[in-house]
């Protein structure tokens, strides 16, 4: 297996929320999920995010054409209300991007979570950019 393959980032089906078009999709090989809303608060009738429907298999090409920007954005790291989950998150084209992952287990540090996600963020961000 290249190092192409190993990289590769694959998503699950797509669950779909009516709030500000929440869409989540788990990270196929990790605990993360790869959330997507509308970064504005006011219901957008045209929102982009209303292309990525329920059941569906989120792909790089859709994400790719959603968030062309992605690549030039800087990405905070926090800890969401519950003890457990971490997140990292970024505003690109008008959609915050969160990566969440939840430690249940409590077996990672912070610091470890952090460089997890931020992994994720740097081979998603690759991928979008270089193609698959």
């Amino acid at each position: 297996m290249d190092f192409r393959e190993r990289t590769r980032i694959e998503f699950g089906a797509i669950e779909a929320h009516a709030a500000r078009h929440l869409r989540v999709a788990p990270i196929v090989g990790t605990s993360c999920l790869l959330q997507l809303r509308d970064a504005s608060a006011k219901a957008d009738p045209l929102s982009p995010l209303r292309v990525l429907r329920e059941g569906a298999t989120l792909s790089l090409e859709v994400l790719r054409s959603l968030l062309p920007a992605l690549g030039s954005v800087r990405w905070s790291f926090a800890m969401t209300g519950c003890s457990t989950t971490h997140e990292l998150t970024t505003l690109s084209d008008g959609i915050r991007v969160s990566l969440l992952a939840d430690d249940g287990s409590n077996s990672l540090t912070s610091f470890a979570t952090e460089g997890l996600l931020r992994g994720i963020a740097a081979r998603l961000v690759v991928h979008l950019d270089y193609g698959e």
